[in-house]
């Protein structure tokens, strides 16, 4: 959700946030940290088409906005560009074999 640490100002950086420790462990539980770290691993195991179409849609929503503010609240906003370098290069290679395979 937007806003998930409940701050009251979006401009201060993260490091400028006194209690943000605190304001994580309260809002974004063990089990949610996991998936925002590890759902683009999950995804590359799952080889479903159902589940590359969620991951798509997931991309174009507003959800994934709010998950780029989860990995720079947890400090981690390099391993979502990795998760997203991961994810083009994986369409791209799944649009090209598609175009090979059906000419």
């Amino acid at each position: 959700r937007f806003n998930i640490c409940e701050l009251e100002d979006s401009f201060l950086m993260n490091d400028a946030v006194l209690d943000l420790s605190a304001r994580i462990k309260q809002n974004i539980s063990e089990a949610l940290q996991y998936g925002i770290l590890f759902w683009m691993s999950h995804r590359e195991q799952s080889g479903s088409k159902e589940r590359d179409e969620q991951v798509s849609a997931f991309l174009d929503s507003r959800t994934a906005l709010f998950w780029m503010e989860s990995l720079s609240l947890l400090g981690v906003v390099d391993r979502g560009i990795v998760a997203l370098q991961d994810c083009a290069q994986f369409f791209a290679v799944r649009r090209f074999c598609h175009c090979v395979c059906n000419s």
